[in-house]
């Protein structure tokens, strides 16, 4: 911490152009050298000047102008002057501020799928070759930089062919982020999820747990989950006469079910069908894919018999 000391006589310092000052205090600047406030020669009254002298001029030259940044024990008056004599230019000056701006990156404007434009703020490559562009909408500058939907974007999002969930992993943004640009693309995680099960579905039914992961990159304990569900429906649709109140449950809208599906609702699931409304959803999910793997008729039920555990 900086502290000021009277000096017991009062001693000549000279500043960089020569001057010579009657110093009487001495102020520690904290960097190794004292800071001095003196008269010059030619006055000995009103408030003490700061002197210039040469560590002060090199650390200034060193460290800036500001207060804050050069961490020196004297006022913001007192720190321009010094470095306007220093020759440092302030980068609040317009001169500056005009030079810098010449010299800068030109601003990038993009256009996002739907033909809104953005002024790019920050630009992030990915392993997946296509550039993440952070922007702002032209029109609406006080919002925040957001990912820009571009052309290249929404191909890599509508094109991957990989387990849907695990796109984000290879892209700078969280899973929220993706969910909103693939629905503005259209697109259900639902669906795609259903999907990609529905393609390996002779896969789930005959390999072991172990092999599917070997071969197809999810989890064993994930594939084991996955076939345990789709076995569960299939065989509690099959049954004679078939269990209507969880067929009803299987081809209900779920749209809503996120809002109003509380502890009541799941209280109400259990003493109707048996099931909580956690393993409600995962029978559902298995249903979607029994759907699209063509497992399930028109008419909701299985079109054959199902498979026996191996």
């Amino acid at each position: 911490m900086s502290s000021l000391t009277m000096l017991e006589t009062v001693t000549p310092i000279t500043d960089i152009d020569g001057r010579v000052f009657a110093c009487r205090q001495a102020i520690d600047s904290g960097h190794g050298f004292l800071t001095f406030l003196g008269y010059p020669e030619d006055r000995s009254q009103g408030t003490p000047e700061a002197v210039l002298t040469r560590e002060l001029a090199d650390h200034l030259l060193a460290h800036g102008f500001s207060k804050k940044r050069s961490g020196l024990p004297l006022g913001l008056v007192r720190l321009k002057k010094f470095r306007k004599r220093l020759g440092i230019v302030d980068g609040r000056d317009r001169q500056e501020r005009a030079r810098r701006a010449a010299l800068a990156k030109p601003v990038r404007i993009v256009d996002d799928i739907d033909g809104a434009r953005f002024r790019v703020r920050r630009e992030q490559k990915t392993d997946l070759g296509v550039t993440i562009l952070r922007g702002v909408e032209i029109g609406r500058p006080k919002t925040s930089p957001q990912v820009v939907l571009t052309p290249a974007l929404a191909a890599l999002i509508r094109e991957w062919a990989d387990f849907p969930m695990k796109l984000d992993a290879f892209l700078p943004f969280d899973t929220k982020i993706l969910m909103n640009l693939r629905n503005r693309l259209g697109l259900s995680w639902h669906d795609d999820r259903a999907a990609w099960w529905a393609e390996r579905f002779g896969d789930l039914l005959t390999l072991t747990p172990e092999d599917f992961s070997a071969r197809h990159g999810r989890r064993p304990n994930v594939a084991a989950d996955e076939r345990r569900a789709v076995l569960y429906v299939e065989k509690r649709l099959s049954q004679t006469p078939a269990d209507r109140d969880f067929l009803d449950l299987m081809i209900d809208d779920w749209s809503g079910k996120r809002k109003d599906n509380g502890a009541a609702k799941g209280e109400a699931l259990r003493a109707r069908i048996g099931l909580s409304y956690t393993s409600a959803r995962r029978y559902r999910r298995a249903y979607k894919v029994l759907k699209a793997a063509g497992r399930i008729g028109a008419n909701g039920l299985p079109v054959i018999s199902p498979s026996p555990r191996s």
